[in-house]
Parts: C-alpha cells; sequence; structure tokens
C-alpha cells in the first residue's frame, strides 16, 4: 500500500534503527585486505539476526571503481588505503523491510570526497523538497537539479527513489515522470548517485515518510564524511 498506517510507520522506524546500529557495527570490522564478498556476508550474517527476520535484499558492498555499477556484485576485490566504500543494506523486522545506503572512505580519495559533497547536498535538497500535494517528480527533480548543477547530470543514471514497507521496492517511483502527489503516509527512499566508470561513485540513501505535511527521516546513521583511519 502507497499509504501505511501509524503503526506500520512506526515498525518501520525500529526497523531502520536496527539498519542504522548494524552499520555502526560494521564500521569496527572493516579492515584492510577484507574482500567485498566478506563484507557482504558479515552484513547477511547480522541482518539475519534477531530480532531481524533475513536481509531485504542481497546486500551491496563494494570498493572505489566498483561503486561505479549502481547494482554492483560483490567481488574478491580486496579493501586497500585511498578506497571509497560503499554498503548499500536492509533487513527485515516484523516483516518491513529497511534500506539504507552509504559510502565510507579508508584513507583519502579526493576525487571521490568531492563527489560525497554533491551527492549529499543532492541528498538533502531531495528531502527538503518532500511535502504533500507536490508531485514525486519534484523531488527527483530537487536532486538531480544539485547533480547536474555541478556538471555530473549524465552520471546520475537512475530514478531518486522507491516504495517500500512489505517488500524492498514498493509501486511509489521517485522518478521525473511520477506525477503522484505526495500524501501523509507514504513511505519511500532518497538515493541520488554519481557513478563515473573506471573512477567509482558515491550514493547516499536514507528512508523517509511523510508526516504532518512532511518528511520524516528514518535513518539516523551520520551522513558526515567518515574517513575509517581517522
Amino acid at each position: 500500500r502507497n499509504i501505511k498506517s501509524k503503526s506500520e510507520i512506526e515498525t518501520m522506524k525500529e526497523a531502520s534503527l536496527h539498519n542504522d546500529r548494524i552499520m555502526g557495527e560494521l564500521i569496527d570490522e572493516i579492515h584492510e585486505g577484507m574482500r567485498e564478498i566478506d563484507l557482504a556476508n558479515i552484513i547477511k550474517e547480522k541482518q539475519s539476526t534477531k530480532p531481524l527476520k533475513d536481509v531485504s535484499f542481497e546486500p551491496i558492498a563494494v570498493f572505489t571503481e566498483n561503486i561505479a555499477n549502481p547494482h554492483a556484485i560483490p567481488s574478491e576485490r580486496t579493501l586497500k588505503k585511498g578506497d571509497a566504500i560503499l554498503i548499500d543494506m536492509g533487513g527485515i523486522y516484523q516483516d518491513y523491510h529497511s534500506d539504507m545506503t552509504r559510502t565510507l572512505f579508508y584513507g583519502e580519495n579526493k576525487v571521490i570526497e568531492k563527489l560525497y559533497d554533491i551527492v549529499l547536498e543532492a541528498n538533502l535538497k531531495a528531502i527538503a523538497a518532500i511535502e504533500v500535494g507536490q508531485p514525486l517528480s519534484n523531488v527527483d527533480k530537487a536532486a538531480r537539479d544539485v547533480i547536474e548543477s555541478y556538471g555530473y547530470g549524465e552520471y546520475f543514471t537512475h530514478r531518486t527513489g522507491h516504495g517500500i514497507g512489505l517488500e524492498t521496492h514498493e509501486n511509489l517511483d521517485v522518478s521525473s515522470s511520477n506525477q503522484t502527489l505526495i500524501q501523509n503516509g507514504m513511505c519511500f527512499s532518497i538515493e541520488p548517485g554519481i557513478y563515473i566508470e573506471g573512477v567509482g561513485g558515491v550514493r547516499i540513501e536514507d528512508l523517509v515518510t511523510v508526516e504532518n505535511g512532511k518528511a520524516t527521516v528514518l535513518n539516523h546513521f551520520t551522513k558526515s564524511k567518515i574517513n575509517l583511519l581517522k
């Protein structure tokens, strides 16, 4: 359903708090030489541990150049100093799904750090554009306008968000073509990104619900830039 009840929204908030918690735990487990698949397997184990039922989807845990594929599959690639790390994950809590993406840094990477600032601005502008009675396309436009203003429009290759609830991807579509008007009780993702072949990329994803006419962000894990070697 596009419109969630108050109890459904409370459950989804709880689900996202578990996602925040797991992201914090992962930071302590990331180390030089670990493979993308090692990190993905740790995520799967944590998202399958009570009170969570299972992963919402196969987690994405990829480094630097592999981030250029928005739907990358974790590989044998090992972590080294100067890498960016993208983690896109979610778990099932009382049948409801969570979904969050963060991009972290393992040492300095000035090129991708610059992209990070742009994507974060796009994420925040999109969230600020969420308003009851406005079309979902306005939210997509808010994110896209930021990325285009820095000259990276061609590298933002997907819609800004999707509905979520009892499924990871539900009907709501935060895209340039969706004129559906925003209503209280909607729940969807905001996940702008930049993906550059041979370089890497950044995605920052939060879930939001619409309450009292505007967005409530369900994820509380920081969006400040994190360098794991500092």
